[in-house]
Parts: structure tokens; sequence; C-alpha cells
């Protein structure tokens, strides 16, 4: 594999995929059991540009440890390089990492990662070809693209409650050495635009990151013919409750991160 824009020392993680399906492409196809496509990995540290990186019998894969023990047959093959970046830490140590670009740490679709188009492959452990790969694609950012939460929250039907907001925090960017956001989504009770005043109780929810999170919450009811969201029923459900009053009125923060929220005063909360 190798890179053809480089302009300096590559630093990152290689992960190559091998698929027995063309769709979706084969780096989506890699997951956290035994019906994933094959992967192998290489550690990049200080790769000087023009240099290939190697993927051989000796580099470690999953589900199916070497090359040697792939199955003889034909497959789809995609590469990407998972691209890390320089942090000099509070503490005085520097290190490389592969940050977040509002992706939620999903290698294969982070923002700047390297990959090339899928190819065809037929391999046989008995008569081992080479195979060049050039990683001349980049994913792009996905700052106002559909995935970008930002977006998701405006094109919401359940927009006048839930909202998504991004913020810099102060304590990661000193502890990161660099400018570090937050996101979150907060539900908002309802009658909350016409009491500019009041201040709420917040509840405080973490989970992992998902593009559009926040408690499953849905203005609009599912259509039981169809497949919806996952937690769609409940969701609106929910709605309901939320907006006719059967629920206490409340803020509901939902994040992926683990922000410290500011402490409230006795009289609640409010952003």
């Amino acid at each position: 594999m190798s890179v053809p824009a480089a302009t300096g020392p590559l630093h990152g993680h290689l992960v190559l995929v091998i698929a027995k399906k063309d769709k979706p492409e084969p780096r989506m196809q890699m997951t956290e059991n035994y019906e994933s496509a094959q992967g192998f990995g290489v550690d990049v540290d200080g790769l000087a540009p023009g240099q290939p990186m190697v993927v051989d019998a000796a580099t470690f894969g999953y589900p199916i440890r070497s090359l040697k023990d792939l199955q003889a047959g034909d497959y789809f093959v995609q590469a990407v390089f998972n691209v890390y970046e320089e942090f000099h830490l509070a503490s005085g140590k520097t290190v490389w990492l592969p940050p977040d670009k509002g992706e939620g740490q999903k290698w294969n679709a982070k923002p700047g990662n390297l990959f090339n188009a899928p190819v065809t492959l037929h391999w046989d452990a008995k008569a081992p070809a080479t195979v060049k790969l050039t990683l001349d694609k980049v994913i792009p950012p996905i700052e106002g693209l559909d995935q970008d939460p930002a977006v998701i929250a405006a094109k919401d039907p359940a927009a006048k409650w839930l909202k998504y907001m991004r913020f810099k925090s102060e304590k990661l960017s000193a502890f990161w050495g660099r400018d570090t956001y937050l996101g979150a989504w907060v539900l908002l009770p309802d009658g909350f635009d016409e009491h500019p005043d009041a201040k709420y109780p917040l509840v405080v929810y973490q989970d992992h990151f998902h593009a559009r999170s926040g408690p499953s919450f849905f203005a609009t009811k599912p259509d039981a013919a169809a497949d919806g969201p996952r937690g769609a029923a409940t969701g609106y459900q929910l709605f309901q409750d939320w907006t006719s009053g059967r629920l206490p009125r409340v803020m509901v923060q939902h994040s992926a991160a683990r922000p410290r929220p500011k402490p409230c005063a006795p009289s609640g909360c409010r952003p």
C-alpha cells in the first residue's frame, strides 16, 4: 500500500479489509463478531513518503490470524489509513493519536483518513500474489453533510425540543494541548421558549456516541408497516407524554463524552 500525496512522514494505523461482498464497501463490513469481513492491521510510525506499507503472512489479522490461513477464492479488497496527529500534552509528553473529527472515532468514516476504491482479488495461499493498492482518496469532513449532528438536529421533526450543542472544554483543551470540543444533545421541556426566565432541573444521561443521539424522542408517529428508527414507538410515546404535561418539566442532557456539568443553583438549571 502506498500514499501518493504524502508530504511528510506518515503516522497512524493501516487497516486492510478483505470481503466476500462488494456492498457496502469492504471498510464498512468490519464488525465485532466472527461474521466480520477479514481485516489486517499495520502500525505506521514515521514512514517516509513513497515507502510502501506491507501486509504479509506475518501481519496480525482478525477473525483469521494470518493471510496464509485465508480460504482461496475471489474477494473485494480495500485499505484505510487511520491518520494520527501529534499532541503536546500539558504533562510535557508528546503522543501520536487519531483525533475524533465529529464521526465518533470510526476509523472507516473519519474525515481526513486515506483509502482506496475497492479492487477485486483472487487469493490462493498456495500461489500468493503481490497486490499493490494506492490510497488516493480522502474521507471528506462531515460539517454540513447529512451525518453532521448539527444538520440532523436542524432537520429533525423534534427540533423544537431536541437540540444539539458543541462547546469548547477549557480543561480538556489544556490537557490535550489543543482546542478540544464536546458535543451533547439537550431535550428541552415543552414551553421552554415561552418562558425565558424559567429554570429547570437537569438530568444528565451518559451514553456512547450516536450521530442522532439524545433520548429516544420522536415527534412523528411511526408507521407500523415500515421499518423505522430503533425505539421509535417508545420515542413517540415519550413525545406525547413530554408535550402533554404528563411528565415533570426537566431538561435532559445526553452526552457521548464525560463533561462535568456546571453545578445548578437550588432553583434549577438553564443553558
